[in-house]
């Protein structure tokens, strides 16, 4: 009898009068020693009683997994026959059975597909889910870019931020907890790795246990909290980061320091704020009619810290004096005006107030404003006497 065709039903090739094999999908046709036709059940040859190799047959039809990172331009391809499946689907079925994960395949769409598997195999249909909930735990973090495409972007604006990314990326998403030498790890990865940096990074990793992002959990580890999550995810989903200054660097033999003097332009309200003088503002009004006096509205308050004087003192020009335009100047005779120290730094106090407590916005420095973290804390958190 004459094979005209593949007897795969999934496949059914037009077939030569000599093949042996299905060239398609693989199928052993015919015995390899009597060349009588064989059927895809036969376990031997009905006419010699040989047995059937079907080390490079299959059962049914070839599946192929395709697996697509779009964000890098990555692709993964594997093939394998439903015997090949049936092993996969007890394999991985006991994993997740262990894992006790769900199999909830609506987030695959494109990531994943398998083509060509037979509607008719139970095993195969079975497998397929397996594989693609498989596929779907291990690539659905893929949406963030790779740590170094935030590198090249440069979206993060501040060390601290860049922190903040690496224990994102290397808690594995907020999964796991990590560790210091994870952290330098991550500088090394985005090559940022410098001796100032290490020499550094106590204080900022501080810095940001203080701004909620991470918690210590001991000297050496640290888990990352919501905010530092979100606050992640916010860096992210920048389209780009600061550019990078261009400067002219001068070595001070004496001080064995480098100095750097900038020749870009400066941000508005920002760096211009933060190297001219300080000076009083001598038409405030501290003693408004009908309202309270600064003395008497601070004296009110438990201000201890640089990040309270701040917050309080924005408060009462802004909400108290209806002052519109809030600037370092203003802000400086405030503290002036309570014969309170100013900060060594005003301008970094005011910076530092807005990124470690996010309670001021001080994109432009002349006009300085409070967020809405900042009204609550001053609302319902800040201590009254």
């Amino acid at each position: 009898m004459n094979i005209t065709e593949c007897p795969n039903p999934s496949c059914q090739k037009p077939l030569k009068e000599t093949s042996l094999f299905c060239g398609k999908c693989k199928t052993q046709v015919k015995c390899l020693d009597c060349r009588e036709p064989l059927s895809v059940e036969d376990e031997c040859c009905e006419a010699c009683g040989k047995d059937v190799s079907r080390k490079s047959s299959s059962n049914g039809a070839i599946n192929k997994l395709r697996i697509q990172e779009t964000v890098d331009g990555r692709s993964i391809e594997a093939e394998f026959t439903d015997p090949a499946a049936k092993g996969l689907m007890d394999t991985l079925g006991n994993f997740l059975v262990a894992k006790q994960l769900s199999l909830n395949t609506t987030n695959i769409q494109d990531i994943s597909k398998f083509d060509n598997i037979s509607t008719n195999s139970h095993e195969n249909i079975e497998a397929q889910i397996i594989a693609e909930t498989v596929v779907t735990s291990t690539l659905q973090n893929t949406n963030y870019p790779t740590i170094e495409s935030v590198m090249m972007k440069n979206l993060p604006s501040s060390e601290t931020e860049w922190i903040t990314i690496y224990s994102f990326y290397t808690s594995n998403f907020g999964k796991d907890i990590f560790t210091r030498q994870d952290i330098i790890n991550c500088y090394q990865q985005t090559k940022r790795k410098t001796p100032q940096r290490i020499k550094n990074l106590s204080g900022n990793i501080k810095t940001v246990v203080t701004a909620n992002y991470i918690n210590p959990l001991s000297d050496n580890q640290f888990s990352i909290l919501d905010p530092g999550i979100e606050k992640a995810k916010e860096i992210l989903s920048r389209t780009s980061g600061s550019p990078a200054k261009i400067s002219k660097t001068t070595k001070t033999v004496k001080e064995g320091v480098t100095k750097s003097t900038n020749s870009s332009p400066s941000k508005k309200g920002t760096s211009k704020g933060k190297s001219q003088p300080l000076t009083l503002d001598k038409t405030i009004n501290f003693h408004p009619k009908g309202s309270e006096s600064l003395k008497d509205f601070y004296a009110k308050v438990e201000a201890n810290s640089n990040f309270e004087k701040n917050l309080v003192f924005i408060h009462y020009l802004k909400e108290v004096l209806k002052t519109t335009d809030v600037g370092l100047n203003q802000i400086y005779t405030c503290y002036k005006q309570v014969n309170e120290r100013v900060p060594g730094n005003l301008y970094q106090s005011l910076v530092d107030t807005s990124q470690r407590k996010g309670w001021i916005d001080t994109s432009d420095l002349s006009k300085i404003s409070i967020t809405v973290p900042g009204e609550n804390y001053f609302e319902h958190d800040l201590k009254r006497k």
